[in-house]
């Protein structure tokens, strides 16, 4: 799946440059690429999702039951929040994954290429080799296992109250 046929960048005149394509076809799988028709652009969770981790390696980040932060997947486009944009521009540790998601902190949710596996990437690990934390096999076990935070600061509740919120329930169909 390439993300559109032709990417382009637009500056403030109206002037289009073409910009490099990446193809996702061989790492995305049948339901995350239906996931990306369906809805475009980004994914955000406004309060924020989670996914446990159910081995015992476990990035400083998660939780003492082991849960870890997903604020948004990564959708099509080429702006900052889209899988072609964050996988031009990612760090050079990471070209054997495709970054499909992100937290706030600057950690990554990613596909590996060769195998379909998803991973949190901690940013801040002091060792490569102990960055990449497993989350699910593949793409679909990681969305049915996502599950919303509950746990909302209160002042970032004040900011959204009146934005509409979605039962992620949803997802779990696709």
């Amino acid at each position: 799946m390439k993300n559109s046929s032709k990417l382009y960048l637009e500056s403030f005149s109206g002037e289009k440059t073409e910009i490099e394509e990446i193809d996702f076809s061989n790492v995305l799988s049948s339901e995350h690429k239906k996931l990306l028709r369906e809805h475009d652009g980004a994914i955000t969770f406004t309060n924020g999702a989670r996914f446990k981790i159910k081995r015992n390696k476990r990035p400083q980040v998660s939780d003492s039951d082991g849960w870890v932060s997903v604020d948004f997947l990564f959708g099509l486009g080429t702006d900052t929040n889209s899988l072609s944009f964050n996988n031009m521009n990612k760090p050079e540790e990471l070209e054997d994954v495709t970054i499909i998601g992100g937290v706030q902190s600057g950690d990554f949710i990613c596909i590996k290429n060769d195998n379909g596996s998803v991973y949190y990437w901690y940013h801040e690990s002091f060792n490569e080799d102990e960055s990449l934390f497993y989350l699910s096999k593949d793409f679909s076990e990681f969305f049915n296992n996502l599950e919303p935070d509950e746990k909302l600061d209160p002042e970032v509740e004040k900011r959204v109250k009146g934005i509409v919120k979605c039962d992620l329930g949803f997802l779990k169909n696709l």
